[in-house]
């Protein structure tokens, strides 16, 4: 697997996702769909943090609500 951009990880545990993930959730890891950013000083952009504790994971996610 030949990496195609910065989202992709060249090391051997990535070269054997496609056998332990649909192809779909590959493409969506390598080139990631709605990411965009939003004028954080709107009134009307919220933002959330979303912990995992168990595995360290932390999402921030930017809301709009008009």
């Amino acid at each position: 697997m030949t990496p195609t951009n910065l989202w992709e990880i060249p090391s051997q545990t990535v070269q054997i996702l496609p056998r332990l993930y649909h192809e779909n959730i590959i493409d969506h890891y390598n080139n990631p769909h709605n990411v965009s950013t939003f004028d954080k000083n709107d009134p009307h952009i919220g933002i959330d943090l979303v912990r995992a504790p168990a595995c360290g994971d932390v999402m921030k996610a930017l809301n709009q609500n008009r």
